[in-house]
């Protein structure tokens, strides 16, 4: 019996697991990576863009004129005076600001490996709610050792990363009364 569990331990240290198996080597944390093998990207992105613009302009015309005309210390034309004038004071302020959170898990698939080891990764997924479409698609650049035991990867370490998500516009719908509403009355 002995010598059963003596033989059991040996064959447990000569068979690596799953997760070694997978990896480039005893000592090396990198995953060999190859075409078709399965890589899962962990998404989770957040966006903030602002903006502000300030303007402030001012603008003053005037126009004078003045005609006398003096004999011997007399005025015989009077004094005559024209004038106009235009004062114009303008303001504009602008903000715009906009945030966008993506969170997601999409499974991709390696398309090419290059000679450094790098894999060019890319996938889709589609998902249907309440009738509308969703789709993110994710494509880039995996370094082998940035991948986890199970093949997992945040977004944030993928290199010329494109992460697109389309889905259509969640509205109420209309009835046959709004949509002519909505003709009528912008």
């Amino acid at each position: 019996m002995k010598q059963l569990g003596i033989v059991f331990v040996v064959a447990l240290l000569c068979v690596p697991s799953l997760a070694q198996a997978q990896r480039a080597g005893w000592l090396s944390d990198a995953v060999d990576l190859k075409e078709g093998d399965i890589v899962t990207v962990v998404i989770d992105e957040q966006t903030e863009a602002r903006e502000r613009v300030s303007e402030v302009g001012s603008s003053r015309r005037g126009l004078s004129t003045n005609l006398s005309a003096d004999i011997n210390g007399e005025s015989t034309f009077g004094a005559t005076s024209i004038g106009t004038g235009l004062n114009a004071d303008s303001r504009n302020v602008g903000e715009a600001g906009r945030t966008g959170d993506l969170f997601g898990v999409v499974s991709t698939r390696v398309i090419e490996v290059d000679e450094n080891g790098l894999a060019t990764i890319e996938g889709k997924k589609m998902v249907t709610i309440d009738g509308r479409k969703q789709e993110i698609s994710v494509t880039g650049v995996v370094r082998p050792e940035d991948l986890s035991s199970r093949n997992v990867i945040q977004s944030s370490r993928l290199a010329d990363a494109s992460i697109q998500y389309e889905g259509v516009d969640i509205q109420p719908k209309k009835g046959i009364f709004g949509k002519i509403l909505s003709i009528l009355w912008p």
